[in-house]
């Protein structure tokens, strides 16, 4: 169940928070985007298909009150727990369409 993999990315990118960076940090517009992570512009597969590149795809497309609490891990994982209970989810891709629509 792809909800069992969405859980264990969000812990690992709680747990390395300090890895990532925000766009404000790489540069100075003020864009609606600002506060999500920075994706690094890289095209190759075998870049997407790892942990970091698909925790920060999934965290940037959580809605930002949930965002906002990745700074505190015991209510992020709580929250998104609770998000999970309400709604199960078969396909990440799902899961990503279900939170652009909150």
């Amino acid at each position: 169940m792809p909800s069992k993999y969405i859980l264990p990315l969000m812990e690992f990118l709680v747990n390395n928070v300090a890895y990532f960076s925000l766009n404000s940090e790489i540069h100075n517009k003020l864009t609606k985007n600002r506060k999500s992570l920075h994706v690094l512009p890289v095209n190759l597969s075998l870049y997407q298909k790892r942990v970091q590149y698909m925790s920060i795809k999934v965290c940037n497309s959580l809605l930002n009150w949930i965002a906002d609490l990745v700074q505190n891990k015991k209510k992020f994982t709580d929250k998104l727990k609770s998000v999970f209970m309400q709604a199960s989810f078969y396909l990440v891709n799902s899961f990503l369409d279900y939170c652009g629509t909150l």
